[in-house]
């Protein structure tokens, strides 16, 4: 009896169990169904989507390049109706570079050559998107860029029209700007404008080439200096000024006048005593007119270092003045924030050094410090050459050139300095 019972509620345990795994898995069928039919139609939702937002996508493409287009037009339009002749610009431009007088610049308002630049910029960026052709790539119909193509497949007409003469007239500007930087460094000291100047390096700024056309000028600057050092501390120099000097000295004791010792001698002297006296008098001969040469030749450097520093001071000024009149960007923070050239790298190493905490911007007049000192590490390096020329043999005559190098060097450094505090330099 009781055996029996116990099978049969096992047996019933294993029904119901049976049964209500049966229910699960219809269950599980049913909302298997139920979530496909749901992944369907969010897939189907999620296709729309996606097919509307790709489109809304090319259009906000299609609607920027189109915008880049009409700025470029608008940009064309404007460089077009400014009044210049950029043809002539451009001859003028490189005739000036090449050692010319830019003239035509003298009659065009500068301003123009300015805003010209500033629509030029625009321009070449513009160009090099690459959406609009720039940097090989290429613009299929939908207005989305493409890197593949042959030339012209995809090309935005218009663009390609524009692009010609777009890259002319950024050509004529940069010559024209280089033009006027080589005409600044040509001018004499008294003749330099820091008004042109300004303009100029608003040019640069505006074609985003202000720190290298600053260090070119002055690099420019500094290599006049070191070229009115080589040709005054330079064995051949020297030589031909004590040369010069000895040819003077014998000149005017054969042809006689004032240098003349046998003008003063009593008739009847003796030839040994002539001889005597004109060796005394070419002596003293000699010794005038190398003092002469030496402070003619000395205030020919001292001039040309001063004219150099002058117009390096005059670019510092400039720079530290002159701020973009759209962005409010100082220039010389612009020129500052540059790596500096390697041929200043020793100067910038020296000026460091002295510098608080080593910081180039704490450093008064950067740009100026830069050039003197690099400047004076070089005419130090040549005069050392100087002195063992040919193992000393022509260190004597250098080391006579010291006072007139000392007075020249003092009046210079000193004109230099009222140039500077009355900023006219």
């Amino acid at each position: 009896g009781a055996e029996g019972r116990g099978i049969h509620g096992d047996a019933y345990s294993l029904v119901s169990m049976r049964e209500r795994a049966d229910r699960l898995r219809r269950q599980g069928e049913m909302l298997e169904g139920v979530t496909k039919r749901v992944e369907s139609s969010l897939q189907r939702g999620l296709g729309r989507m996606e097919g509307a937002t790709s489109r809304l996508s090319r259009v906000l493409h299609l609607s920027a390049t189109l915008k880049m287009v009409m700025r470029l037009m608008f940009e064309a339009k404007k460089v077009s109706g400014s009044g210049v002749d950029f043809e002539a610009l451009s001859a003028v431009g490189t005739a000036a570079a090449s050692g010319g007088a830019l003239s035509y610049s003298v009659d065009m308002d500068l301003r123009d050559l300015t805003r010209a630049a500033a629509s030029v910029a625009v321009m070449e960026d513009l160009l090099s998107h690459p959406d609009l052709g720039g940097d090989g790539g290429f613009v299929d119909g939908s207005g989305s860029g493409s890197g593949s193509g042959s030339p012209g497949e995809g090309m935005i007409d218009v663009v390609e029209r524009l692009r010609p003469d777009a890259e002319s007239v950024a050509a004529a500007v940069r010559r024209a700007a280089a033009g006027l930087l080589a005409e600044q460094q040509r001018t004499g000291t008294h003749g330099m404008s820091p008004h042109r100047l300004g303009a100029t390096l608003q040019v640069y700024y505006h074609l985003g080439e202000l720190p290298q056309a600053a260090w070119d000028a002055v690099s420019a600057g500094l290599a006049s200096a070191e070229k009115a050092s080589a040709g005054f501390f330079n064995p051949a120099a020297v030589q031909r000024l004590v040369d010069q000097a000895r040819k003077e000295a014998e000149t005017a004791v054969r042809e006689g006048g004032e240098d003349d010792p046998n003008a003063r001698l009593p008739p009847g002297t003796d030839k040994r005593q002539k001889r005597k006296q004109s060796e005394l008098a070419y002596e003293r001969s000699l010794k005038k007119r190398l003092r002469e040469k030496r402070a003619e030749a000395a205030g020919k450097w001292a001039r040309g270092v001063a004219d150099a520093a002058l117009r390096v001071w005059t670019l510092q000024r400039v720079l530290a003045r002159k701020s973009d009149p759209v962005s409010r960007r100082n220039f010389l923070e612009s020129v500052r924030e540059a790596p500096v050239p390697d041929k200043f790298r020793p100067a910038e190493d020296l000026l460091l050094r002295r510098a608080p905490d080593r910081d180039p911007r704490k450093v008064k007049n950067f740009i100026f410090a830069l050039f003197w000192n690099q400047m004076c590490l070089a005419l130090g390096k040549r005069i050392q050459k100087l002195l063992r020329y040919n193992d000393g043999a022509i260190a004597g005559d250098v080391a006579a050139l010291y006072p007139s190098v000392r007075a020249a060097a003092l009046d210079m450094l000193g004109s230099v300095q009222d140039s500077m505090q009355a900023g006219l330099g």
